[in-house]
Parts: structure tokens; C-alpha cells; sequence
């Protein structure tokens, strides 16, 4: 069972070279992701209590509040 992959990479050749590189280990162990939840280039992410973007991890709000 996957539940997430997320990619970071310098450059938009070295993300391409990367999900080529994930998505043909997928085919050879017949893995299959559903459309409806895959997500390419984005900017920025929320993960868990964390936004990451290509400044690194930042702190949501929901995690500030737990701290309050």
C-alpha cells in the first residue's frame, strides 16, 4: 500500500527524469496509481501540519494552534 509519494527536484528536467524514473519501477512491479489522485508541479504542498515549497518546510496555522 502507497499512500504518498512526493517529489522535489532542482529543476523541471531533473522532476521529469524523476517521475520517469518512479513510474517505470511502478510498471515493472505492476503498480497502478489512480488518476483522480495524482498531482504534478505544484509549487507548494500542504503535508500533514507542514507546507513545503522549494523554501522548505513551513508551519501551518493548525500546528501553531496546538502549541498555543
Amino acid at each position: 500500500f502507497i499512500n504518498n509519494i512526493i517529489i522535489f527536484s532542482d529543476t523541471l528536467k531533473d522532476y521529469i527524469k524523476h517521475l520517469t524514473q518512479i513510474f517505470q519501477f511502478f510498471i515493472f512491479r505492476n503498480i497502478t496509481l489512480p488518476q483522480t489522485k495524482s498531482y504534478f508541479i505544484y509549487p507548494n504542498i500542504k503535508f500533514l501540519t507542514f507546507y513545503i515549497d522549494i523554501l522548505g518546510l513551513l508551519i501551518t496555522a493548525e500546528k501553531i494552534k496546538k502549541f498555543e
